[in-house]
């Protein structure tokens, strides 16, 4: 199952992003932009043969959940206020759907930020992380960005997001593959690359023919889920059978 659920990730990811959104005035977003573009590499651990994608994730869209104003990204809601993102996700700590930060790229040295998954570090169980260094570097677009190391985490770049799994590693609840974060542009202008020279490298997306007509149909009602446990919900918290 969990097998047939990254096939239809991908699919989603691919179909959303290459066909395009409506037009939606970007100015007043300072970070979820209509024209920003992340490329991850994601190995999928349970293929018998080796299965590796180039995957490109973008904003595809606008959501209302309880009359506050979400953009769509990997099929997510996101929302950015000042200097901080949030997404509308189950939160394993709270053992419920509701709005959890993602991101906030004020703070300081020795700050705590919440994870969604356990950071378990021996026997120790915990959902957060301290932060270890915070500096500011110049992107290759020239603007300035903050960046962010963490004891439990990987580090943040302000306006690019996570570059060492990528923008929407840190609300993946369910795990189903190893993400590596490529590059980050904003229209044809790019902002972030892992190492020189990688974003421009492009690698065949395979196997997603395999993907069952429920995944299909699921894609076509355009229906936002959060899967969890080998469960499905909506954006209420409520489970779809």
């Amino acid at each position: 199952m969990k097998k047939l659920r990254f096939y239809f990730y991908i699919i989603l990811v691919i179909v959303c992003c290459s066909s395009g959104m409506a037009t939606e005035d970007s100015i007043k977003y300072k970070y979820l932009t209509n024209d920003i573009r992340w490329k991850v590499y994601i190995h999928y651990a349970e293929c018998t043969k080796p299965c590796k994608y180039l995957v490109e994730m973008c904003v595809t869209g606008d959501t209302l959940i309880d009359d506050v104003k979400y953009r769509i990204v990997d099929n997510v809601p996101i929302r950015e206020d000042g200097d901080k993102i949030y997404c509308y996700t189950w939160d394993p700590l709270e053992q419920k759907v509701h709005e959890v930060l993602i991101y906030d790229y004020s703070v300081k040295k020795g700050d705590k930020v919440r994870l969604l998954i356990d950071g378990r570090q021996g026997s120790e169980q915990t959902y957060y992380a301290m932060v270890t260094d915070v500096e500011v570097v110049t992107l290759l677009d020239g603007r300035k960005a903050r960046r962010i190391s963490y004891d439990r985490r990987g580090t943040d770049l302000e306006y690019v997001g996570n570059i060492t799994c990528g923008f929407s590693r840190p609300f993946i609840v369910e795990m189903m593959a190893d993400y590596t974060y490529v590059c980050c542009s904003e229209g044809d202008v790019l902002l972030h690359e892992a190492k020189e020279g990688i974003c421009a490298e492009t690698s065949d997306v395979n196997d997603i023919q395999n993907s069952t007509s429920k995944d299909k149909q699921m894609l076509n009602d355009g229906t936002l889920y959060i899967h969890h446990n080998g469960k499905r919900y909506n954006l209420l918290g409520a489970e779809v059978k």
